[in-house]
């Protein structure tokens, strides 16, 4: 992570403190692991890394496995079972289904419940898929981001307390996976006690983009969303899903005393921070 690249400067102009930022997808299913950045420019501005590993399960998913979605949940499945099984089965000299000895020792942890993994899906049928697997397997951690048709299991999620990154502006069918997309997605969930953030969704923008973030909150309040969901979609709900909510996120005594001041409503797109303190 190169914290003095120009994307940095422009997202905090909008005032953006704190961001999870995520590897580019990759030639697998697993795209990585992420971290939580301070947008300070510091060079140890990364305060917590290994933070979630990325996972693709949806139609990207499906292609780093040979084309084939049911293929895809079977390969992820049997690379828990390896990373579970790490290092004795490797010391055995048997390797992996799936996984070689490098990638099986990352993915340990996160196969284990000590962390957290970022799935990126739309489908409300592959979403089925990751409540069965969380059903099967409940000390698993997930988190969606993407979920355009997660409106259709919002009971489903919020049982399963999966949090849903969401992004207020995918309304359309432009794949077969998004069929149900619409622009009250974010309000549907926050009605059925999910919990939400608001993010632009997988691939769709680059960094230089993410300060858009509030205009995207904005949308969301246009199409359904209370103001104070969406506000919390942005601040503390972000903080409390990726794990730092204890730390960020509230303006309350003991808190990492982040603070932006607009000169009127944040989620209107005609105001704008006139500090911003990190």
């Amino acid at each position: 992570f190169n914290p003095m690249v120009t994307a940095i400067a422009i997202t905090r102009i909008e005032g953006v403190t704190r961001a999870a930022i995520a590897p580019d997808s990759t030639s697998t299913m697993f795209g990585g692991q992420g971290a939580l950045v301070s947008m300070n420019n510091a060079p140890d501005s990364v305060f917590r890394d290994h933070a979630f590993m990325v996972v693709e399960l949806g139609e990207t998913g499906a292609q780093r496995v040979g084309g084939s979605r049911a293929a895809s949940w079977v390969a992820f499945e049997a690379a828990l079972r390896d990373a579970r099984e790490y290092p004795q089965r490797y010391q055995r000299g048997q390797g992996g289904t799936v996984l070689n000895e490098l990638d099986a020792r990352a993915l340990q942890p996160y196969a284990r419940g000590q962390g957290t993994f970022l799935v990126h899906i739309d489908a409300a049928s592959d979403i089925r898929e990751l409540l069965r697997v969380k059903r099967e397997h409940p000390e698993l951690r997930f988190i969606i981001h993407g979920g355009a048709e997660a409106w259709l299991v919002a009971a489903e999620l919020k049982r399963a307390d999966i949090p849903v990154l969401v992004d207020p502006l995918v309304d359309l069918p432009d794949h077969f996976e998004r069929l149900a997309a619409r622009l009250d997605n974010a309000a549907l969930l926050n009605a059925a006690g999910v919990r939400i953030a608001i993010a632009p969704g997988p691939g769709t923008v680059d960094a230089q983009q993410a300060r858009l973030v509030l205009q995207l909150a904005g949308n969301a309040v246009a199409n359904g969303l209370p103001w104070d969901a969406a506000f919390k979609a942005v601040s503390s709900s972000p903080a409390d899903i990726f794990g730092v909510g204890r730390e960020l996120g509230r303006l309350e005594r003991g808190y990492i005393a982040d603070v932006v001041v607009w000169d009127g409503d944040p989620l209107e797109v005609q105001s704008a921070p006139t500090a911003v303190f990190i």
